[in-house]
């Protein structure tokens, strides 16, 4: 299975938020390891602090497992289908656009593609400043060599 950026990216927050985790746990080991009496007085707000702290990051990696990612991965989902949508489009607008400058019978390009051309070469010509010239053949009695 191969991993998208954003699925990485909350990998790696993942890992220090349980990394942070574990350093809080050390650091509450440390405080319940046995002392003398008025130091575990003071200590009582740290714990708590520690604590609170702890039930965050608990909270924060279940939201991120159960929430975060399934939105990242659904997102990652509808982007490849997304992208192969755009494949058939982009492949389907050729085939439309070759069929729109093209004679289906003989596969000449027709009026529009001559048109088009037309109008580039112009443009072309007028760019780089040259002049152009054009010539038309009308052939009489044309359709009755395309007839037969």
């Amino acid at each position: 299975m191969r991993f998208h950026k954003a699925e990485i990216a909350f990998f790696v927050f993942m890992l220090l938020l349980i990394a942070a985790g574990g350093a809080l746990y050390m650091a509450l080991q440390e405080l319940l390891a046995p002392h003398s009496e008025s130091v575990e007085v003071a200590h009582s707000g740290i714990r708590t602090a520690i604590f609170a702290a702890g039930a965050l990051l608990s909270t924060a990696t279940a939201f991120g497992i159960f929430f975060i990612f399934p939105l990242i991965r659904t997102q990652v989902q509808e982007g490849g289908a997304l992208r192969k949508m755009t494949e058939t489009l982009s492949a389907r607008s050729e085939t439309l656009e070759h069929a729109a400058l093209t004679d289906g019978l003989t596969g000449m390009q027709n009026r529009r593609y001559f048109d088009d051309a037309l109008k580039e070469y112009l443009e072309e010509f007028r760019r780089i400043n040259k002049p152009i010239g054009l010539m038309v053949l009308d052939l009489d009695h044309f359709k009755l060599v395309n007839d037969t």
